[in-house]
C-alpha cells in the first residue's frame, strides 16, 4: 500500500511536469520510480519501462543529459540480470551521446569514462566489484585485449580530470589502473601487469 501511494503520487508529480516542468525534472522522477521498482519490488520490466520513458522524453525534448543518464542505467539494469549484449548496446550509445553534447561538463566527461570502464567490465567478464560473473564460458583473449582497450580509454580521461583536482580523476585514475593491471595478469602478461598495479595502489593510500 505504502509503495503504491509513493507510485501514485510520483505520477501526479509527473503529470504537473509534463506542463510546467523540465526534462530534467522529468527524468529525475522517472529514475527515482525505476530504482524504487527494482530495488523494492524487483519488478525488472518495470524498471526498464521507466527508463525508456525517460529515454524518450530525453530525446523528443533534446535533453542530451538525460538521453545519456537514462542509457547508463539501461545498461546497468540488463547487465545486472546478465543481459550482456543489450547492456554493451546501451552502454555504447550513452558513450556517443556524451560525446555529442557540447559543452562537455567534467560530470558528462566522467560519466562516459564510466561507461568506458563498464563496456570493459563486459568485455573481461565480470562486474563493477570485479567478480567473475561468466563462470560457464571463460573469455578468449581478443575480449580482454579489447577490455584494456576500452579501460585505456577511461584511464586517459581520469587523467585529464585529475589534471584540474577533480578528486573523481584520482579514484578513477586508481580504479582504472587496477581493471588494466589485473586483466593483463589474466593475460599472463605479470610484467605489465605490475606496470599498472604499483602506481593504482599508490593512488589508494
Amino acid at each position: 500500500a505504502e509503495y503504491s501511494k509513493m507510485v501514485a503520487g510520483y505520477e501526479e508529480a509527473l503529470e504537473i511536469l509534463r506542463s510546467t516542468g523540465s526534462a530534467a525534472d522529468e527524468c529525475a522522477v522517472l529514475f527515482a520510480l525505476a530504482n524504487d521498482a527494482l530495488q523494492r519490488k524487483g519488478d525488472f520490466q518495470k524498471a526498464i519501462d521507466y527508463l525508456n520513458r525517460a529515454l524518450f522524453i530525453s530525446r523528443s525534448k533534446s535533453y542530451k543529459n538525460g538521453e545519456a543518464d537514462a542509457l547508463l542505467q539501461l545498461g546497468a539494469f540488463y547487465r545486472l540480470f546478465d543481459d550482456n549484449r543489450k547492456a554493451l548496446d546501451f552502454y555504447e550509445q550513452s558513450v556517443a551521446v556524451i560525446k555529442s553534447i557540447a559543452p562537455l561538463t567534467v560530470l558528462s566527461i566522467l560519466k562516459q569514462a564510466s561507461a568506458l570502464n563498464n563496456i570493459g567490465n563486459l568485455y573481461r567478464g565480470v562486474n563493477e566489484d570485479q567478480n567473475i560473473t561468466d563462470y560457464l564460458t571463460a573469455k578468449p583473449a581478443a575480449d580482454r585485449q579489447k577490455a584494456i582497450e576500452y579501460y585505456s580509454q577511461a584511464l586517459k580521461i581520469y587523467r585529464n580530470v585529475k589534471t584540474k583536482g577533480h578528486r573523481r580523476g584520482f579514484t578513477g585514475e586508481a580504479e582504472t589502473l587496477l581493471n588494466i593491471g589485473n586483466t593483463h595478469k589474466e593475460l599472463g602478461n605479470f610484467a605489465e601487469s605490475l606496470v599498472h598495479l604499483t602506481p593504482s595502489l599508490t593512488l589508494f593510500k
